[in-house]
């Protein structure tokens, strides 16, 4: 259901909302894919994304050369010799296998910018907004 289809209480208690902030929220989500109420005490951490296969993660070898794709919340990071997508917002992520290295996307103005973050002793990639609510 969309939200706009669901009784305000509900969708507020839905989301852990107070009902009086859930229009604030419903218009910020329009514009920041990654918006939420607590993403300043959460300083711009929104999800990690992979592990370690051994573990029951998706990856045999840290992400590495994390980068934009042209589409809002889509990032490409490589493990090894295999590429990845990552698609993502503030309700979860979606990780799919690339059948070759994508083209980085040129960078987009306005709002805020997501970033997928990698280490190179970490089998996780964490999506970060660096500008913060």
């Amino acid at each position: 259901a969309r939200i706009v289809d669901v009784p305000p209480p509900a969708a507020a208690a839905a989301l852990g909302l107070a009902e009086a902030d859930l229009r604030a929220f419903t218009d910020r989500q329009r514009s920041d894919r990654f918006w939420w109420p607590g993403r300043t005490a959460s300083r711009g951490y929104v999800c990690a994304i992979g592990g370690f296969a051994g573990f029951g993660g998706a990856w045999t070898a840290p992400p590495a050369d994390a980068r934009s794709l042209a589409e809002p919340g889509a990032f490409a990071v490589r493990t090894a010799q295999r590429w990845w997508r990552v698609e993502a917002d503030v309700w979860g992520s979606r990780l799919t296998e690339l059948p070759a290295e994508p083209t980085a996307a040129a960078p987009r103005g306005g709002g805020a910018t997501a970033s997928l973050v990698t280490f190179s002793e970490s089998y996780l990639a964490w999506v970060h907004v660096a500008e913060s609510a």
